[in-house]
């Protein structure tokens, strides 16, 4: 079934990459299940969470300027973050460059098949929304007396 055939709320997700023919090739395959925009860097794509809210960040992890592990970084500390799939042709770069406060992501090995893609991004969007589910129920319980 075809969210966009309904009129259905889709996910929305940022897709971010310097090369641009990868970004293009990315926005195509997910804007059938979900509502797409794109940055080219991590400033911009900063500039775009900041003002819109998106269920899932799609980043390339070697980037000129802000890398895709510095934007997860930042973009988890939005009031609403995004879940973060980072895609990378350097899988053991992208966990060695992790440090203690990047947040877990979901890795995507270049290159990559069209719907690998599809499907970590889509398991990305529904631990982002059990995530938010379950954390304003903890926020809520009332402190300990102990």
């Amino acid at each position: 079934m075809n969210p966009k055939k309904l009129g259905a709320v889709r996910p929305r997700v940022l897709v971010v990459d310097d090369d641009g023919t990868m970004r293009a090739t990315c926005c195509a395959l997910l804007e059938n299940d979900f509502e797409v925009e794109s940055a080219q860097s991590g400033a911009e794509a900063m500039a775009l969470l900041q003002g819109t809210r998106f269920d899932g960040l799609c980043t390339d992890h070697k980037m000129p300027g802000m890398p895709g592990l510095e934007l997860v970084v930042e973009a988890t500390k939005l009031a609403n973050p995004p879940s973060p799939v980072v895609g990378t042709a350097y899988s053991e770069s992208a966990l060695r460059d992790r440090t203690a406060e990047t947040p877990p992501f979901l890795l995507l090995v270049k290159p990559y098949n069209p719907l690998a893609l599809i499907e970590l991004v889509r398991r990305a969007q529904e631990l982002g929304s059990i995530r938010r589910e379950l954390v304003p129920s903890v926020e809520s319980e009332p402190p300990s007396t102990d």
